[in-house]
């Protein structure tokens, strides 16, 4: 009779912690961190890939919905030719400067630790231009729309992926952790 007491009492203590850590995935007011390296490709005619270290900050205000905000530092910048219509090549270099956003992230938990969300909201890049000794700035805010899988390594810790595109050429990969508290 004891060890059948003693069954019950232990299989009842994990239902409950498990009940716990599956509320702890939905509550509300879930803020995190996080880091991410993102490549970013540009298609307007040339094709340029920049790369970024992103630093993220979020919560979630609901169930399902949370906020979010990315600041970004260029790490990698790259050259691109463009030819005129005489025929003319000409060299230039992107040098990416970052960018910073603020989205709306809806999310939806589908078990075992994995959770898709959507990011929708605007965008400010800032890219120079050089070619020849002359520098050109090409900045501007846009909207912004991605989406994204996470999976959960601990309760506080978690991998994420997601596929983001900005105004309509740029389009970017990001990859990194998310740091829960």
């Amino acid at each position: 009779m004891k060890k059948t007491l003693l069954a019950v009492a232990a299989l009842t203590a994990l239902s409950t912690a498990h009940a716990d850590y599956n509320n702890f995935l939905q509550q509300p007011e879930q803020p995190y961190v996080g880091i991410d390296y993102q490549l970013a490709r540009i298609d307007n005619g040339s094709t340029v890939d920049l790369g970024s270290v992103l630093l993220r900050a979020g919560t979630q205000f609901a169930p399902n919905v949370g906020i979010e905000v990315q600041a970004s530092v260029g790490v990698q910048d790259d050259e691109f030719e463009v030819t005129d219509v005489s025929g003319t090549k000409a060299t230039f270099t992107a040098n990416n400067r970052g960018s910073y956003g603020i989205f709306l992230r809806p999310s939806y938990m589908l078990g075992g630790g994995l959770n898709v969300y959507g990011l929708v909201g605007a965008n400010y890049a800032d890219i120079e231009v050089e070619s020849a000794g002359q520098k050109e700035n090409g900045y501007g805010t846009s909207f912004a729309a991605g989406a994204g899988l996470t999976f959960m390594i601990t309760p506080t810790v978690h991998f994420g992926a997601e596929f983001m595109q900005y105004d309509s050429d740029i389009q970017a990969i990001n990859a990194g952790l998310r740091f829960h508290f």
